[in-house]
């Protein structure tokens, strides 16, 4: 039971309440504070810490590679796939300007994308010119990807794609600096505590949190990305489940940068003396459509093999393991929408939230009323 201190004065009597505190939260939360600064905007996440996968990624800032867009072109028309892309290097654009490089530890070394044969990288390569298309159009830069070999491994082509615009950060460090700015612009932050359900009428939104404590706000904003679907189930949002592995301290790594395979569906990069791999959830996909957190045995041993066989060619001891939620659907586009009079929704960030996050932070505001 909440005192009436706390009911008055932290949790209800605000305008605005941002459900989620993640990137997409906590960005959307500092622009509604930005562009209406007499609101009060409250915070309510359900984790102790921001869940879903804000703070369990790869840390990578990254837009698309020749695989992925050769594969999306699959199941999209081109002015979309464009437009996909040019939303995350938008919303990289304004990540960099909003938060420091340093406080979230940026780092550009590049992004390589490789190959497990020649066919595969063949395959890639014959359409690297009409990408590096696409991405000028999205991007404005010209020959955004080039060929480069790489050094990793002796089972890897040698032949890479690679990506000079590519970089990678410390997602928790990101996390933190945008928790600070909210407080230094007096958001409230609620955590430890979920919505329910909700109720809308022409004066207010009435949430009911889990504990079946009842607060009331004007607006009300979700940013729960997989979680959405809880409580819109008929939204087109399919949860999908990451394993993520990273090894113990090593004397020596060979590599530094970020590292994309097979459509992106495999990923790994250096964290100092450390490798992360992860990925790899369409070896096993309809067990990690979930939204619940756990280890897939069988994909986080082919992702160990793999860095054992394909990149070190030695065996290595794992220290941490981990999984994150992220949200799919048929298109890539997020869904930022105001769905009634006082509610609105910025969720399905396709795993891109480092990317396209702060974009959609500033779309959300742009409708917001």
């Amino acid at each position: 039971m909440l005192s009436f201190w706390e009911k008055q004065y932290w949790i209800d009597n605000g305008h605005t309440a941002v459900i989620g505190s993640g990137i997409v939260g906590l960005s959307t939360a500092i622009a509604l504070k930005r562009k209406f600064p007499e609101n009060k905007v409250t915070i309510i996440e359900k984790g102790i810490l921001p869940t879903g996968a804000s703070t369990k990624n790869a840390g990578f800032a990254c837009f698309g590679t020749v695989g992925e867009t050769i594969d999306d072109l699959n199941n999209a028309e081109e002015s979309e796939i464009i437009n996909t892309i040019k939303q995350r290097w938008q919303g990289l654009k304004l990540l960099k300007e909003n938060v420091s490089l340093k406080s979230m530890s940026y780092q550009n070394n590049g992004g390589f994308e490789v190959f497990d044969n020649a066919e595969s990288f063949e395959k890639c390569y014959e359409s690297l010119e009409y990408v590096n298309k696409l991405m000028l159009e999205a991007t404005g830069i010209q020959n955004c990807i080039t060929v480069k070999k790489h050094s990793i491994g002796n089972h890897l082509h040698k032949n890479a794609l690679f990506n000079p615009h590519e970089s990678q950060l410390n997602p928790v460090k990101l996390v933190k600096s945008l928790i600070q700015k909210a407080e230094n612009l007096g958001i409230n932050i609620v955590t430890g505590i979920g919505v329910k359900s909700f109720e809308e009428d022409k004066n207010k939104v009435k949430l009911v949190l889990d504990n079946g404590i009842e607060v009331s706000f004007q607006k009300l904003v979700f940013c729960t990305n997989a979680f959405t679907k809880n409580l819109f189930p008929n939204l087109d949002i399919i949860p999908a489940r990451n394993q993520v592995i990273l090894t113990k301290s090593m004397d020596s790594i060979p590599l530094k940068g970020t590292f994309h395979m097979d459509k992106g569906y495999i990923y790994f990069r250096n964290i100092e003396d450390r490798i992360l791999i992860g990925g790899a959830r369409n070896l096993d996909s309809q067990n990690e459509k979930t939204s619940e957190f756990g280890q897939n045995t069988y994909i986080q041993s082919y992702l160990k093999d793999f860095l054992e066989t394909k990149i070190l060619q030695k065996e290595v001891q794992i220290e941490f393991e981990w999984s994150g939620i992220i949200a799919i659907g048929k298109s890539k586009k997020p869904i930022v929408e105001q769905i009634s009079d006082r509610t609105y929704i910025a969720a399905r960030l396709g795993g891109m939230g480092v990317a396209v996050g702060s974009f959609v932070a500033d779309k959300l505001a742009s409708i917001f009323k």
